[in-house]
């Protein structure tokens, strides 16, 4: 008889690594206990893990921050992740030499994500933008209307260091129309962020509405508006506004979209509103930043109601890009966030090719200017007149990009960019360096202000936030840099004023001349046309005449 077949001998279970054992006593140490306990509290158990996953919702705009990240870099994320996979399972295998590079590889593969990974995939999320938009060029440029006198931060810095006491704060002034069809800065008044009690239990309990036409800016009783807000900027923990919109969110939204800017606006009824907008990240392989619509916030009286409302269901009426078309008050308005505009603006350095932004190439590169004195840094907001420029253009408020070459000391104006304020897809725009228009940017403006009036005390003043003015002169489409002086409020502080009656400048962007426009005439913007003939005229063949007023 053939000897019994002898049993298979057991095979010894696989080695695994000390961060294995970590990970496998952590789990049965953490949820194997919880577990047991479960088993044994029934009721105790299943009341705690409710609480749990209540709060778990109820705080999940602290942490979404972190699902965007994770939505912005996954496929970087990925893509490493395999990469160091493959590189551990050679580490295991190989002797000294193959760890050592193996080493070596990993610390250059992590040198190379610090340095170039996130530039890398930044810049094919700009290219791929750039070839996606709506672009629509230009041969003339639109005239420009209901020009703001004050600067933004000198608004700023009046209301709130002298039009509100010690315990009020005003929010960033924003550029809107009213639903009377003026244009005035908004501002929302609430508690100091000096003071964290108040920030805890006072609302957001009024809004000032100056005129942003007018020099002087009146921030008496007749120009605040009362509101109740229970929700704001500047409020705390669940009653801060961004996180009530992130808990309004749906699932997708809420791995794709993040609240940005905060405005205040009149609605179709002419009562305050809240007006959230929101960035989305459009793409999987490059994400990158566009305009995901606004929430519209409405006033609400504090009470139990309207805590639970905000903290476990968020608030606001959800307002898609392509509806805003369709809402009247909507139209037209400044609801485009700044993170969405700035990075249409800067997908323009691709207007030269694929190359033009590589480093050490910049060959047709351009730049957003930034000027160190200017607190309000472009875009900025404007409104423009496009009868008869663009056949879809709508006349409104834009954000206003003039874009100049890459290489810091070159001032020439080589893009015009026009970005609807209300999100409309359009991007209009206007090569001056194709057309070789010969027009100087924004950057060159202090300067030339400044040589102008020598003898004005320019350690104490600057000229700041030159944005477009256009207008007809003799048949001619022609451009100024409307500049405004003003005046730092204290040594070294990054505040300024303009003053009730600011001087205000108009350099022609082709001509490079300045005029300083009279005091008695800020105020009508129809007479700077008839002061620019007085004295540029003779330059253009013009008569000594009053013109037809451009100004709608």
């Amino acid at each position: 008889m053939s000897a019994a077949a002898a049993p298979p001998t057991p095979q010894a279970p696989p080695e695994q690594s000390r961060l294995y054992w970590f990970f496998f006593h952590l789990r049965r140490r953490t949820f194997g206990a919880l577990w047991q306990w479960t088993r044994r509290h029934p009721v105790l158990g299943g009341i705690t893990y409710v609480v749990l996953l209540a709060l778990l919702y109820a705080f999940r705009a602290s942490y979404q921050p972190g699902f965007l990240f994770l939505r912005k870099y996954f496929v970087l994320a990925l893509g490493i992740s395999v990469l160091l996979h493959f590189l551990y399972r050679f580490y295991r295998r190989s002797k000294t030499a193959g760890k050592v590079t193996v080493v070596l590889v990993t610390t250059a593969l992590a040198a190379g994500v610090w340095f170039w990974g996130a530039p890398m995939v930044n810049y094919l999320a700009s290219y791929y933008h750039y070839r996606s938009l709506n672009k629509v060029e230009l041969a003339e440029l639109p005239l420009t209307g209901h020009e703001r006198i004050q600067p933004l931060n000198s608004v700023a810095t009046m209301a709130d260091q002298e039009a509100l006491n010690e315990t009020q704060s005003a929010s960033s002034p924003d550029f809107i129309r009213r639903a009377n069809g003026r244009f005035d800065f908004s501002m929302a008044v609430g508690p100091s962020p000096d003071y964290p009690l108040q920030r805890l239990t006072r609302p957001v309990d009024q809004i000032i509405s100056v005129s942003a036409t007018l020099p002087a800016p009146d921030f008496s009783a007749d120009n605040r508006h009362p509101v109740h807000f229970d929700v704001g900027e500047q409020l705390l923990f669940g009653r801060n506004v961004r996180g009530v919109a992130v808990r309004k969110f749906s699932l997708g939204q809420y791995l794709s979209c993040q609240a940005d800017q905060v405005r205040f606006m009149e609605d179709d009824q002419g009562r305050w509103v809240q007006v959230v907008s929101l960035v989305r990240w459009k793409g999987f392989l490059f994400p990158r930043p566009v305009f995901g619509g606004v929430l519209v916030m409405d006033q609400r009286a504090t009470g139990p109601g309207a805590v639970a409302e905000r903290v476990l269901l968020g608030r606001g009426r959800y307002y898609s890009p392509q509806a805003l078309a369709e809402i009247p008050w909507l139209k037209g308005q400044n609801l485009l966030p700044e993170r969405a505009s700035r990075f249409t603006a800067q997908s323009f350095r691709f207007h030269r090719g694929f190359l033009a932004p590589f480093p050490g190439y910049h060959e047709g590169d351009v730049r957003i200017p930034e000027l160190p004195d200017d607190q309000n840094s472009m875009p900025y907001v404007t409104w423009f007149n496009f009868d008869g420029v663009a056949a879809r253009a709508e006349n409104g408020l834009y954000d206003y990009y003039g874009l100049e070459p890459y290489l810091e000391g070159k001032s020439g104006l080589n893009l015009s960019l026009f970005i609807p304020g209300d999100g409309r897809p359009e991007v209009y725009f206007m090569d001056h360096s194709r057309l070789e228009s010969g027009l100087f940017g924004s950057s060159a403006v202090p300067v030339k202000v400044r040589e102008s009036r020598k003898e004005y005390d320019w350690s104490a003043s600057a000229a700041v936030e030159s944005r477009p003015f256009i207008r007809d002169f003799g048949g001619k489409r022609r451009f100024f840099w409307l500049t405004t002086v003003v005046t730092k409020s204290d040594a070294g502080s990054k505040g300024f004023v303009g003053g009730s009656m600011p001087d205000i400048t108009l350099t022609d962007a082709l001509g490079r001349q300045v005029v300083w426009v009279d005091r008695q005439e800020i105020a009508d913007t129809r007479l700077w046309e008839q002061q620019i003939i007085r004295e540029l005229g003779a330059n253009w063949g013009l008569p000594d005449q009053p013109l037809r007023p451009n100004e709608p």
